[in-house]
């Protein structure tokens, strides 16, 4: 009776816990879906076209700014051909705001923030001390392409579109002169099935390749919250992309940013080398972690608040300086047959800081006993070590003496022993 009553017992208190736990699975479920539903927020890297096809790019550099409502971009765009062949297609969300960005907010942040390598003292070898130191044929489409933006802005004429057909939006580029292949239409098929739409830039008839400056994207969101995720479309620039393009990413937010998708790599000082040049291995160190990822993995170069950053500011850079509070830099070199996987960024706080200084140690060749003498004595500072030198000599002085005393002694000893040999032995007692 009392084991059945105490499984009655249990058996009610976990239906009752079950009924306690219930709503906030289903929170967790609603919320879960609400989450997949929510597009999130997509700017940067998109694709650089010419009339071939293709147009080289060997690095991207863009700059993220996050806020309440809305994520503001800067992007520089690299570019080499004929200015009538230009034609960039980027996935948004919304209609941005587009304005140009001067050339020195990328080479100010990048000074200050890129990875920089001193060479260290080498390991100690011997007694030293420390001294200090598509589909072809297929029918016209019949879907409507919607234009919801256009207008110019420093050298670029642009237009904001979106469609259901990618075949639609592809033909629209094209005939309103935007250099884009055929080819585009499977490239752009994932961001029109999550509902995106798209902007497009051109140079302008009167500008040249000479005028390309970078341009600054500001995108509201559907929410007013400050957005915890950005999202790279990665795969729209393969279609200009070189073998082992560099990414580089800047987030200025309230913390740190990491990869959700990709894998996160922070390279720690005794993985660089000194050979040729103190960090002269940075980018095979790149190259073998993302290789070891599949392709799908950006190193944390510099991850502080933004008020260590020291740098000859200008103004814009000054700006978003005092606006936030924290700025990552993460980077990472891509093939097109990588780029398969658009990266996602999340906020998360509590991590430790990332410096950008990297002490880097030459490789001395040195035998175990030396080797042994350098780690024990590598310690000492430069007083200690002459008390030592002192105490040292004032031992082997005295050692010195008492070996002398010693021989001495055994000498006088030796001379002694012959005399008591040499005198004649006493007569006994009683004899003539």
């Amino acid at each position: 009776m009392h084991i059945r009553g105490r499984c009655s017992s249990m058996a009610i208190r976990n239906i009752r816990l079950q009924e306690k736990m219930l709503p906030g699975l289903l929170a967790t479920v609603i919320a879960l879906f609400c989450l997949l539903l929510a597009p999130l927020p997509a700017l940067a890297c998109g694709g650089l076209f010419t009339a071939q096809g293709t147009v080289d790019q060997s690095i991207e550099r863009m700059i993220f700014a996050l806020d309440p409502g809305k994520v503001t971009l800067y992007e520089e765009i690299n570019y080499s051909g004929s200015a009538s062949n230009f034609a960039w297609v980027l996935p948004v969300i919304s209609v941005p705001t587009i304005e140009t960005a001067p050339m020195s907010l990328f080479s100010n942040l990048d000074r200050a923030t890129a990875p920089t390598f001193v060479a260290g003292e080498p390991a100690p070898c011997g007694f030293s001390p420390n001294f200090g130191g598509n589909n072809a044929g297929a029918p016209p489409p019949q879907a409507r392409v919607s234009v919801y933006g256009t207008g110019t802005v420093g050298p670029y004429a642009y237009n904001v579109i979106g469609s259901s057909d990618p075949q639609a939006l592809v033909k629209w580029l094209q005939s309103n002169h935007y250099h884009v292949p055929d080819s585009t239409q499977s490239l752009i098929q994932p961001y029109i099935q999550a509902h995106m739409k798209f902007l497009a830039l051109k140079l302008q008839p009167s500008a040249g390749v000479q005028d390309i400056t970078p341009v600054r994207l500001t995108e509201k969101l559907p929410t007013d919250a400050t957005p915890a995720q950005i999202m790279i479309p990665m795969r729209l620039a393969a279609v200009a992309t070189q073998p082992h393009t560099g990414v580089l990413v800047w987030v200025f937010a309230a913390s740190r940013f990491v990869p959700q998708n990709y894998q996160s790599v922070v390279l720690q000082d005794s993985q660089f080398t000194g050979d040729p040049y103190p960090g002269g291995n940075y980018t095979q160190l790149v190259d073998s972690a993302v290789s070891h990822a599949n392709g799908h993995a950006f190193i944390t170069d510099y991850a502080q608040p933004t008020s260590s950053l020291y740098m000859n500011e200008p103004a814009e850079l000054a700006q978003l300086k005092s606006a936030y509070g924290y700025v990552t830099r993460l980077y990472t070199r891509l093939s097109a047959d990588q780029m398969l996987l658009d990266p996602i960024f999340t906020a998360k706080s509590g991590l430790p800081t990332v410096s950008n200084f990297h002490t880097v140690t030459p490789a001395v060749t040195c035998d175990p006993f030396n080797s042994w003498l350098g780690q024990i004595s590598s310690g000492l500072d430069a007083s200690l070590f002459f008390c030592c030198c002192i105490l040292f000599t004032v031992l082997a002085l005295v050692g010195a003496f008492l070996v002398v005393l010693r021989i001495a002694r055994r000498a006088q000893k030796q001379e002694a022993a012959p005399q008591k040999s040499r005198e004649p032995p006493e007569p006994p007692e009683g004899s003539i």
